[in-house]
């Protein structure tokens, strides 16, 4: 039903008061998520590229053609697609859930290197606090040293604390390397959310994978990064700007939302009181535009 009513409405529009409208839909959600829905094997898989049929070995090449079809059997699938009326050319990729993956694998490889280093490690937790970075480096059940709880702010100003200053290592050279690494991806999430010049963009982030290919190992690699270097500019030619793919409202309501429910007493009638209170909050706001501005007296 659901796919029914997509393709009816991009092939023949609807009408409103305002004429006949075309539309065009765009699928764009968490990357685990899309795979799920095009019936793809998990992101840890062999061939987890929505876009190519590149193995998780040689995610750092590209070169490859991409999908003609997305099917069982065919590499990476293992399920029909829930959602026919996408083609791989009606999807893109959210730009957020992008810089958080990517960010993770970062700041793993930063958060390795401290440890190697307690002096470094206390320079950086210094700085980290003069940033306002509340989270701190903790250790996980295994004992290594991570960033836990994160959110979209503390990521920007960790990324751009690691741009401007370089780790306190006792190699330099290395340390200088790193600043720059952390200075391309930087550059790259930039051009993401602004230019719609493909072209650019495949400089960029080709440039920034190179450098990651130096400084650790090739099969580091993650989708997310694989799709950064490789597929971004042909979005990017396909949708043009990929900064208008942004998830962020939607994940903030899902935290409001995660946040009223279990905020809740009775947590049987917690869904209906969730949206019972969206609509008051809904109606209050309404309301309040749409009424005309009470007279000051003088």
């Amino acid at each position: 039903m659901l796919n029914d009513e997509i393709d009816e409405l991009q092939r023949h529009g609807f009408t409103s008061k305002f004429g006949h409208s075309f539309v065009r839909f765009i699928f764009v959600a968490d990357y685990k998520f899309m795979l799920l829905c095009f019936g793809m094997k998990s992101a840890n898989s062999k061939n987890a590229c929505l876009y190519c049929e590149q193995t998780n070995v040689n995610y750092f090449f590209g070169g490859l053609q991409w999908r003609n079809v997305l099917a069982p059997k065919k590499p990476g699938c293992k399920l029909e697609t829930l959602l026919p009326c996408f083609g791989l050319a009606d999807t893109a990729v959210d730009t957020m859930h992008l810089f958080f993956r990517v960010t993770d694998k970062l700041f793993d490889f930063v958060a390795k290197e401290l440890s190697e280093t307690p002096d470094a490690l206390r320079a950086f937790e210094a700085a980290l606090a003069e940033a306002g970075i509340r989270n701190r480096l903790r250790k996980n059940e295994q004992g290594a040293l991570e960033f836990s709880g994160l959110n979209s702010k503390d990521r920007e100003k960790m990324l751009d604390l690691l741009c401007q200053t370089p780790l306190s290592l006792p190699d330099t050279n290395r340390a200088k390397q790193l600043q720059a690494l952390h200075r391309k991806f930087r550059a790259c999430y930039d051009l993401l959310k602004s230019s719609d010049d493909p072209e650019q963009i495949r400089e960029t982030t080709h440039a920034f994978i190179s450098l990651f290919g130096i400084l650790y190992q090739k099969i580091a690699v993650t989708p997310y990064m694989h799709i950064l270097a490789h597929h971004c500019h042909e979005l990017v030619e396909l949708h043009g700007c990929l900064g208008k793919f942004n998830q962020q409202s939607v994940e903030k309501a899902n935290d409001t939302v995660k946040t009223s429910f279990y905020r809740n007493s009775n947590f049987l009638h917690g869904p209906l009181q969730v949206i019972q209170k969206a609509n008051r909050v809904l109606s209050v706001k309404v309301n309040a535009f749409s009424s005309p501005p009470a007279e000051q007296s003088l």
